[in-house]
């Protein structure tokens, strides 16, 4: 997964529009928040464990 597509999934995950204003770390949590297991009960959890490579892949790189 390259840095600019784990970006654009974490935007996508937190269903905010990249546009610059919105920093990494606030989209993370509201991702988050939206997709947790235990705080969303209707969530799958398939799409919290794609968020949870997303923010690998960017810790990685040290944009989060």
């Amino acid at each position: 997964m390259t840095l600019a597509e784990a970006r654009r999934l974490l935007f996508e995950l937190a269903g905010l529009v990249d546009d610059g204003t919105v920093l990494l770390k606030k989209a993370y949590r509201r991702a988050v928040r939206l997709h947790h297991p235990d705080l969303n009960p209707g969530s799958d959890g398939e799409s919290f464990k794609l968020l949870e490579r997303v923010a690998t892949r960017l810790r990685q790189a040290d944009q989060l």
